[in-house]
């Protein structure tokens, strides 16, 4: 790829910069655009491309406060093997605050999961850190957010949980 004609590395590193601060919906397929960045080819320009006609079609859109009473929530989810040549599984969660996302992540996890299960296991593992990350930060800040709901989509993730108090397809975290 011609990288003065097009400049991939300047687009990606762009498209990381809005998934880090505002726009989490982007942050699963800029992370896939990113493991390309020593070789991209016409494809990845393609892709890239892609992801910026989506924001420029979703300009609007971004982290808005204000749309819910729940104080403290996350939502986990990952896909299972999901990056062809390692086999490993993208783990993603966002923990909303009064109806505004104010953490998210997407990374590759750092092992192989042997099922979908494990996949989802970890994945909510990351989530629910963080979420213990905010009670800690809601004490200091003398906030009481109270339980805290951990939803996931995997019923053999949820019914693993043994430690945690669950109810049709989410997780407690008391």
């Amino acid at each position: 790829l011609d990288t003065k004609r097009f400049p991939y590395s300047e687009c990606v590193g762009s498209l990381l910069y809005l998934s880090v601060c505002t726009r989490p919906d982007i942050a699963q397929a800029v992370g896939a655009l990113a493991r390309f960045m020593a070789g991209p080819t016409e494809e990845h320009w393609r892709a890239a491309l892609g992801v910026v006609r989506y924001l420029a079609g979703t300009a609007e859109d971004g982290v808005n406060f204000g749309g819910s009473k729940e104080t403290l929530i996350a939502y986990c989810d990952a896909n299972y093997a999901g990056d062809v040549d390692t086999k490993r599984s993208t783990t993603g969660y966002v923990v909303p605050m009064y109806g505004g996302a104010v953490s998210w992540s997407s990374r590759l996890q750092p092992t192989v999961a042997a099922s979908t299960i494990e996949a989802e296991y970890m994945s909510a593992a990351q989530a629910v850190k963080e979420a213990l990350w905010f009670r800690k930060l809601g004490g200091d800040l003398e906030l009481d957010f109270g339980t805290v709901l951990i939803y996931g989509d995997n019923q053999g993730a949820i019914r693993s949980s043994s430690t945690q108090s669950l109810h049709c397809g989410r997780s407690t975290l008391t």
